[in-house]
């Protein structure tokens, strides 16, 4: 019973990843750097 839980996340995240990518193309392989916020 649990196996098939573990089974079934397992192609629900799988599934969520493949539609991420197809809709976003995928994220890069590094994040940009987050720009600096200057105080005035």
């Amino acid at each position: 019973m649990e196996d098939a839980l573990a089974e079934a996340r397992t192609r629900s995240v799988g599934r969520a990843i493949a539609l991420y990518r197809a809709l976003a193309g995928g994220w890069p392989a590094r994040l940009p750097a987050r720009e600096a916020v200057t105080a005035h």
